[in-house]
């Protein structure tokens, strides 16, 4: 797993979850004055910061796991093809004859 990409992923999702965070605090913002509504706006960038790491994190975590899991199970086709014998056995009378197939082609 890359994990400079994951960690990328993660920042820049987590700015724009900070940007959203401002929005909504910006949009919702209460007319009361208390203590508990004077830190909203900096509480909503955090939430929305920190919410937007996990997700971008998670995102890209499961992306490349799943980029890594289609490689192996291709890889695994692979095998299974190369490992498993023709039904009846390759002789010359079985393979195609190149002779025939050029005169098919000019004979057209």
């Amino acid at each position: 797993m890359n994990y400079k990409c994951v960690a990328c992923s993660a920042l820049i999702v987590a700015a724009a979850g900070a940007l959203i965070g401002l929005a909504i605090a910006e949009i919702a913002s209460p007319p009361f004055h208390s203590r508990f509504y004077r830190d909203l706006r900096h509480r909503y960038f955090l939430i929305g910061a920190g919410a937007g790491l996990l997700f971008g994190a998670g995102q890209e975590s499961v992306r490349q796991l799943k980029k890594q899991q289609d490689q192996e199970e291709a890889a695994e086709r692979l095998r299974q093809d190369l490992v498993v014998a023709p039904s009846e056995p390759l002789t010359k009378a079985s393979l195609p004859s190149p002779e025939i197939e050029g005169k098919a082609d000019s004979a057209s």
